[in-house]
């Protein structure tokens, strides 16, 4: 029996009222669409999972024939890209906001959890030095700024200076390459450790304003969907896994995000859950 495509409120809404849309980046095992209004849902295969502007389709479905230049046409209840019709008439919902209550109640040996999170990304990062042709995350002189935006950022949470912060976060957004770059990347993992430990959402829209007029647009969604609460579903089976023992396996599936998306969220949840919980 075929699966259905799984897709979230604001996908639905995208190909509801969109006007213009058009084809943004084209991959392998994901195809982003913008409209008018630049924003952004991606088409993904089923292995990279839901997200909070993800398309989940039912079946690996290539590429390779879409470019930029293809059609995207919405019609009753089928998307046409290029010549492929995908239907998501009866596509199943997925809430991508973590229910960060419950989850508050968790009762969680965090110093202890970090402990072991630390080691799966130095193991991470050591098993890419290894590897063939594996070069660094960042050209040694984009490293140096990234440590001092992040020190910057991660005092501003100390002290619980919100100027701080902001300075922070505006060094760190846009910082590295590609199209979610590293600085982004760490801000959307801390950001999970601030919704985490409620710390006033006013910091939270702060973030956000301050990171997305200074990176790319599709790092923009990202971090727009962090500010609401909305992560991967890798997040969500991480915050499961603390009940049910499945964390580490989240963890693994949060590290194969991207080139090192995965890793540079990790990085900053755990950065900024130390600032809050250990003592100092």
């Amino acid at each position: 029996m075929r699966e259905q495509p799984i897709l979230t409120q604001l996908v639905l809404e995208w190909l509801a009222c969109s006007q213009s849309p058009r084809v943004l980046h084209v991959f392998d095992r994901a195809c982003n669409l913008i409209n008018a209004q630049n924003e952004i849902i991606s088409l993904v295969w089923p292995e990279l999972g839901a997200g909070p502007f993800a398309w989940v389709l039912p079946e690996k479905r290539p590429f390779t024939d879409i470019t930029t230049d293809s059609s995207v046409e919405i019609i009753d209840g089928n998307l046409w890209l290029g010549n492929s019709n995908i239907p998501f008439a009866h596509a199943q919902l997925w809430n991508p906001k973590l229910n960060w209550e419950a989850i508050r109640q968790q009762k969680v040996d965090w110093p202890e959890l970090l402990c072991e999170i630390s080691q799966a990304l130095k193991q991470q990062e050591m098993n890419k030095t290894m590897s063939v042709g594996a070069g660094h995350r960042l050209a040694p002189t984009m490293s140096h700024k990234f440590d001092l935006a992040q020190n910057q950022f991660l005092l501003g949470i100390e002290k619980q200076n919100q100027a701080l912060i902001v300075d922070g976060a505006a060094a760190l957004a846009g910082l590295g390459q590609g199209l979610t770059p590293t600085g982004d990347d760490f801000l959307l993992g801390a950001m999970i450790a601030l919704w985490l430990k409620n710390i006033d959402i006013n910091i939270l829209d702060l973030i956000v304003q301050t990171a997305v007029s200074r990176t790319t647009l599709l790092s923009s969604a990202w971090l727009k969907a962090a500010g609401r609460g909305e992560f991967v579903a890798a997040w969500h089976d991480f915050f499961a896994g603390l009940e049910d023992g499945g964390w580490q396996t989240a963890v693994h599936k949060i590290l194969q995000i991207g080139h090192s998306s995965g890793n540079d969220a990790l990085l900053g949840f755990t950065a900024v859950l130390e600032q809050l919980i250990l003592p100092r």
